[in-house]
């Protein structure tokens, strides 16, 4: 699991995606998710983000400036799921479930 020193961590600019989706899963940290849908979602360990990219998405992750600013830890799971051909064009979407 990767030990960040104060200042430093992940810093995924943003991108874009098409024709699948992915599902994040965190057990400990925390990542701040956000698209060219305006969603802006920070995920704790427990909760599931899933994107669905479809015709397109452009997101980003990183974590809070309050996360950044001390030591901190990230371990999790991020899986890329193709989307089957007939679904590869839907509208993208983004659903948090919080572990609550």
């Amino acid at each position: 699991m990767p030990h960040f020193p104060a200042g430093s961590g992940i810093n995924v600019r943003p991108h874009p995606h098409i024709g699948l989706a992915t599902i994040s899963y965190l057990m400990e940290g925390s990542m701040l998710h956000r698209d060219s849908l305006g969603t802006i979602q920070e995920i704790q360990p427990g909760d599931v983000n899933w994107m669905t990219a479809g015709k397109g998405i452009v997101h980003s992750e990183h974590e809070t400036i309050e996360t950044r600013g001390s030591d901190h830890v990230l371990n999790g799971l991020q899986c890329w799921i193709a989307l089957p051909e007939e679904k590869a064009d839907m509208e993208p979407s983004f659903i948090h479930i919080n572990k609550a």
